[in-house]
């Protein structure tokens, strides 16, 4: 009973300390860090919460071995290559995005050092 009352006390003050520093200011590296660990933790719990009440039903292995060995290939090979594909796109944007911040990448060329050009007269 005690411990209820101390695991309500310290949700609570989570739960204001989230608020505060949401409204406080949102945007930064700190507070997108909180954020995801925010919803992480909440999944995880609710997660565990449901297993708590339903059981083996809720793990996603009790549904993964009821399929066919032939559908469990195709469901891995569609992941892998979704997320291949999500991984190169991901590239391009942040290729793109540092393009447009910094346009003087495009027409950079690549000066010789003082080696090659020692090198180059030297034959």
């Amino acid at each position: 009973m005690i411990w209820t009352c101390i695991y309500v006390c310290l949700l609570t003050l989570f739960i204001a300390y989230f608020i505060v520093s949401m409204v406080y200011r949102f945007g930064d590296e700190g507070s997108v860090r909180l954020l995801i660990i925010t919803i992480l933790i909440a999944l995880f719990l609710g997660h565990f919460a449901l297993h708590s009440f339903f059981g083996d039903k809720v793990t996603f292995y009790y549904y993964w071995s009821k399929l066919s060995k032939e559908t469990r290939n195709a469901i891995s090979k569609w992941y892998i290559y979704m997320c291949e594909n999500v991984s190169r796109v991901d590239c391009l944007l942040m290729k793109f995005k540092c393009m447009s911040e910094h346009p003087f990448f495009l027409n950079y060329k690549i000066q010789p050092s003082f080696k090659t050009e020692f090198y180059r007269n030297a034959i």
